[in-house]
């Protein structure tokens, strides 16, 4: 499969939805950051104001260092203003929730977050009441994720959506031609030609009398995948040293071939898969399609859904 065709969403939506870790997964780590992350500096004040909740200078540090965690060493640096309006969604959100979601529902969200800040599954199973702070801090982040469910689970994906996708982007889901090999290789630069023949010739014995090919090339190969059966990730044809492309090039799949020398040694390769690329199946990928679909309908209901909220909101940003 090609670089976009096994994960077509991460090479290819993924970039119009960079900043959904900052509108989506980060909005629920609430507990996280006030476990492992403090913030540097031991002076804090407010930096905004949404409605009548504030928003902490140590918030936005806290969440600037787990993204910090969390992302490439190489990524840039998010700025503080972005994480700042991490936090201002957060905020608009969990006062939506807090409205709209009702008692009872809060009351069952509430005994999950005792149980979560406990340690425990079964009520039962207290020895000592949980801390009221990590509670407070379990229930927010269970809160809002029962919220941001009920809002946007009902997004729906249609067959017919799926498969125009499928037809629409044929190059996220076009394989390549491949052929994947495993090999037995006893080299001849540290020992004479006829010692490394007598090793591979016992080899093709073992395999003669009904032995695991992976068993003999981890007992006996001195290939780059020996360790792992012999076995070599998917090649394009054509791409090994010439004498074994040839000797693959006429194995039919599952047939092993007899000892033969290249320069680098005496090899067995057995041909494992002959794949002639195209375009896969739709039943093979359709599922895949749904869900990332799916996700992404999900995601922008939820950018439709902060923005209805910021522009009914008093945001006041200190020093702005």
């Amino acid at each position: 499969m090609n670089a976009a065709g096994g994960l077509f969403v991460r090479n290819n939506m993924i970039s119009k939805t960079q900043s959904s870790f900052l509108t989506a997964a980060a909005l629920l780590v609430s507990l996280a950051i006030a476990q492992g992350f403090a913030s540097d500096s031991d002076v804090d004040y407010p930096v905004a104001f949404v409605n009548n909740s504030k928003i902490m200078k140590s918030h936005v540090d806290q969440r600037l260092a787990f993204i910090a965690s969390h992302s490439d060493a190489a990524a840039p640096a998010t700025p503080f203003a972005e994480a700042l309006q991490v936090e201002i969604d957060r905020a608009l959100l969990l006062q939506d929730a807090e409205k709209s979601v009702d008692s009872s529902m809060k009351d069952r969200v509430r005994a999950v977050a005792r149980r979560m800040a406990a340690g425990v599954r079964n009520p039962r199973s207290f020895t000592a009441e949980p801390d009221d702070a990590k509670v407070d801090l379990y229930y927010r982040d269970v809160l809002l994720q029962t919220y941001l469910s009920r809002k946007t689970d009902r997004v729906g994906v249609t067959p017919a959506q799926v498969r125009d996708f499928y037809e629409q982007h044929p190059e996220y889901f076009t394989v390549d031609s491949s052929v994947t090999i495993s090999q037995i290789l006893v080299r001849v630069d540290a020992r004479t030609d006829d010692e490394a023949r007598a090793v591979i010739e016992d080899a093709a014995a073992r395999l003669a009398a009904g032995a695991d090919f992976a068993q003999v090339a981890r007992d006996l190969s001195e290939g780059p995948y020996a360790k792992s059966g012999g076995l070599w990730p998917p090649q394009p044809p054509g791409s090994f040293i010439p004498d074994v492309s040839k000797i693959v090039g006429e194995l039919a799949p599952g047939r092993t071939s007899a000892p033969f020398r290249t320069p680098l040694g005496w090899h067995i390769v057995k041909l494992e898969q002959s794949s002639t690329g195209g375009l896969v199946p739709f039943d093979d990928v359709q599922e895949r399609i749904h869900d990332e679909l799916k996700s992404a309908a999900q995601r922008q209901a939820q950018d439709q859904l902060i923005k209805e909220l910021r522009a009914k909101a008093v945001i006041k940003i200190i020093g702005a």
